[in-house]
């Protein structure tokens, strides 16, 4: 049986922090599970690749507006 509730937790974690352009990068890190995210739990690893995501994407979207590529 494949959990469906941690994918939902991060995903509305993700959208919370910073709206759909986290969502993305959520899954991006979801699907890689580069690094600790290969080796936390289930529901952890959601969270923790949520943040992450979440992170990320508000700091390229910070970089990109500083150069002026997005308004």
């Amino acid at each position: 049986m494949h959990l469906l509730a941690d994918e939902l937790l991060g995903i509305a974690l993700a959208e919370y922090i910073g709206g759909s352009k986290c969502v993305f990068e959520y899954i991006r890190y979801d699907k890689k599970k580069p690094g600790v995210l290969s080796e936390l739990g289930p529901f952890m690893d959601d969270i923790v690749a949520s943040l992450i995501g979440a992170t990320m994407s508000t700091i390229y979207s910070d970089l990109l507006e500083g150069e002026g590529r997005i308004s």
